[in-house]
């Protein structure tokens, strides 16, 4: 009777991770949605600022440099949306579905680590964790989302069902354990996702009233008074820092 409630334990117990990791997963995905939204409109704003500087005249040697890595860095980041683009056509099941959310997040590099600690923590799960002996259950096939259907797809009906209840709820342990470690590292992906899209909204933020200073100065860059050439300097340096940032990752 001890066995059997420790195991109905470790069973719920790991119920709930399931349920915390699923949270947890959402809630990055709506964070990597939020960001590449932020970075699209970012781009937008990044090549009117380019536009607006690309009209006057007379401008220094070092703003056309400046405007060149610009343009490189806002060509890298629409070659990356469209691969995302064209990927998307072909979803087809959940998987995809998270490595586009990887994809969503940065540029560069989510895509293979969003969607590559999704398939080794479900397949550590799964194949590594869960031996032969222990998939038993109906209690496991009650588990849904990323770590559940895996599980339930590899669990076969009346397979293993005179596993020991104490084997099954160390099992169990070791599987709920395995989940928590593994949100806390989306949590932590949760986190650097939210500071790149601050970083994004503050530079935003900066750009625009200086542009708004500036929309209706001289078009010749030598009739421009002190002020205006500074603002204008500090305007092209946020524009250019915010090119860079588009194409961060979380590492």
């Amino acid at each position: 009777m001890f066995n059997s409630d420790y195991k109905e334990k470790a069973i719920e117990d790991l119920k709930r991770a399931n349920n915390k990791y699923i949270e947890t997963y959402d809630a990055l995905y709506i964070s990597s949605q939020t960001l590449y939204i932020n970075r699209k409109n970012a781009v937008s704003l990044i090549k009117s600022m380019k536009h607006f500087i690309n009209t006057l005249a007379n401008t220094p040697k070092y703003f056309n440099q400046t405007i060149k890595k610009i343009d490189i860095s806002c060509k890298k980041f629409d070659e990356h949306i469209k691969s995302i683009e064209k990927e998307m056509e072909n979803i087809e099941d959940m998987s995809k579905n998270i490595a586009i959310c990887g994809a969503l997040i940065t540029p560069f590099g989510s895509t293979i680590t969003i969607s590559a600690l999704y398939r080794a923590t479900a397949t550590k799960v799964a194949l590594t964790q869960l031996s032969s002996e222990i998939l038993a259950g109906k209690a496991l096939l009650a588990l849904t989302g990323p770590l559940g259907v895996l599980i339930g797809g590899l669990l076969s009906s009346g397979l293993f069902i005179n596993s020991k209840n104490k084997e099954i709820a160390l099992k169990a342990e070791d599987i709920t354990y395995e989940i928590k470690e593994e949100e806390n590292k989306l949590k932590k992906f949760d986190v650097k996702i939210k500071q790149l899209d601050k970083i994004t909204t503050d530079l935003k933020n900066k750009i625009r009233p200086l542009y708004r200073e500036l929309m209706f100065i001289s078009t010749d860059y030598t009739e421009l008074s002190d002020d205006e050439k500074i603002n204008l300097g500090k305007l092209l340096n946020l524009v250019e820092t915010l090119s860079s940032e588009i194409n961060k990752d979380e590492n």
